[in-house]
């Protein structure tokens, strides 16, 4: 009779600390249906509880962590020995991208946001808003804006509850928050490190779990969206594209397995080439694409281009006026670029404008364009070909002002000079001599980048690879 008293005041206790610990009712049989970096189960704890097991992967070594609603976890260090443990939701994170930053966004879980690693890069209003009212800590060292953490600082600061990190590039954050002996709140969420968009997106049902936000539904109505676009797509005609611009004297397109390639892919769109190319062997084959995508490269208007290379002008595209950018929602900063921050969070919008803008009968899918932004060809060009000159003042240069007209040969599509007498194209000629040399060591240190604004980093660099 003892004995049953007992074994019933057991199974009450731990009926009661199962209560405490709560349940994921919601989430218990979510499926992952498209990302293949990371497993999702369930199980209970010794008390009764329940708890989701994440597996992934981080250099080639596996990882799991524990997201529970057990205030007290110390009895995972018996049953997973050696694994993090987090309780849900997650008060105060540490981000290091600008995906992650999306994330949190689209859950509206911002307010989870503790500190940053540069908050330049960050686009969204929401998020910069929470970062100037609630003393969001940058931890960017300031002897190194790109990529430097100042794991001292961050090693200080007070409610954290979680350090997020991913893979891509980042190797060496997880070593030095290792060394900051942060390494048992480290959280892997490795979004960049999925080949398709859907892959990427579903991510946030793990960020939903961290953050005790719903995401389920917010994944499925991506899903909906993205499929619905995808097949509008595919009822039209298959044009050719050229994605991207040149660094070093290398033109970048996506790789077939990239997160692009899978946008135009199912934006019903062929890129030209998914091989990097010399510079000449790339402008010979960008010329013949039907359209011209350039990667966040910033000009007002293509005589912005044709002054870093007049050839630009001979593209089929800049002569039809189909050449965008995707710097449309570029933040006031001038660093911060949406296209790197929910575009990959929400691949059915990105979607939506490829198709609007590769099929225009598909304009209809877009409202507002959100990533991209035409850029005007008119401007740039001789017209000479084209009844319908536009002039309608749309063409502007980076900071805003219209682009003046750039005089243009008939046949090699560069820039001339006209109506100079000789004694005055004499004097320019050797004033020139001077300036190229200057010219010459400004070029150098460029890089022969793309336009004013344009930069090289590692998440720009992902969406690309």
């Amino acid at each position: 009779m003892l004995a049953l008293k007992l074994a019933a005041l057991l199974a009450l206790a731990t009926r009661a600390r199962a209560a405490v610990c709560g349940t994921f009712p919601e989430y218990e049989d979510m499926p992952i249906e498209h990302a293949t970096r990371f497993n999702l189960t369930w199980a209970r704890d010794a008390n009764g509880g329940q708890f989701a097991k994440i597996d992934t992967a981080a250099f080639g070594t596996p990882v799991s962590y524990i997201l529970t609603k057990c205030a007290s976890t110390s009895h995972f260090a018996t049953s997973h020995p050696g694994t993090n443990v987090f309780t849900v939701p997650v008060r105060g994170l540490f981000l290091q991208d600008t995906v992650q930053v999306a994330l949190l966004d689209e859950l509206g879980a911002v307010d989870a946001l503790r500190a940053y690693a540069d908050t330049q890069y960050i686009s969204s209003a929401a998020v910069r808003r929470h970062i100037r009212e609630n003393n969001v800590v940058d931890v960017v060292m300031t002897t190194s804006p790109f990529y430097g953490t100042d794991y001292a600082l961050l090693a200080t600061l007070p409610g954290i509850g979680a350090y997020v990190v991913n893979t891509y590039g980042h190797a060496s954050t997880v070593t030095q928050l290792n060394a900051s002996g942060l390494d048992g709140k480290v959280l892997l969420i490795d979004e960049l490190s999925e080949g398709t968009p859907l892959g990427r997106a579903e991510w946030i049902k793990v960020m939903g779990l961290v953050t005790g936000k719903e995401a389920r539904t917010k994944f499925t109505q991506i899903v909906v969206l993205y499929e619905s676009a995808k097949a509008s797509a595919m009822a039209q005609s298959t044009p050719t594209v050229w994605w991207g611009g040149w660094y070093l004297d290398t033109w970048y397109p996506p790789v077939d397995n990239s997160f692009v390639a899978a946008l135009l892919r199912d934006a019903n769109a062929q890129p030209i080439t998914s091989a990097p190319l010399p510079f000449a062997d790339g402008l010979a084959l960008a010329k013949t694409a039907e359209y011209w995508l350039a990667n966040g490269n910033g000009w007002g208007a293509l005589v912005d281009a044709m002054r870093d290379q007049p050839a630009i002008a001979d593209f089929a595209s800049v002569r039809a006026d189909k050449v965008w950018d995707n710097d449309a929602s570029v933040a006031d900063t001038s660093s911060a670029n949406d296209w790197f921050e929910s575009a990959i969070v929400r691949p059915d919008r990105a979607l939506r404008e490829l198709a609007a803008i590769t099929h225009p009968e598909l304009a209809v899918l877009v409202d507002e364009f959100r990533y991209f932004r035409q850029v005007k060809a008119a401007d740039a060009v001789d017209s000479s070909d084209d009844d319908d000159d536009d002039d309608d003042g749309k063409g502007s240069t980076s900071t805003g002002e219209r682009a003046p007209p750039a005089k243009v040969d008939d046949a090699a599509g560069r820039p001339i000079l006209t109506g100079l007498s000789l004694g005055l194209t004499v004097g320019i000629v050797v004033l020139g001599a001077v300036l190229i040399a200057l010219v010459v060591g400004l070029f150098y240190v460029r890089g022969r980048s793309l336009g004013a604004g344009a930069k090289v980093e590692l998440t720009a660099l992902a969406i690309t690879a």
